[in-house]
């Protein structure tokens, strides 16, 4: 999982300065009422 504060995960799992996370990992189910899912047309995807 992308896009994540690996500074603030280190802190909140009370890291050793050493050690960076580098991966998340979701576990568990979405929302009861997940957001909707939208994707770029293909034209702007390929070339």
């Amino acid at each position: 999982m992308g896009g994540f504060d690996p500074a603030g995960y280190a802190e909140i799992l009370f890291l050793p300065e050493e050690y960076i996370p580098v991966v998340v990992c979701a576990i568990g189910y979405a929302a009861d009422t997940p957001l909707p899912k939208w994707r770029l047309p293909r034209e702007e995807v390929f070339f």
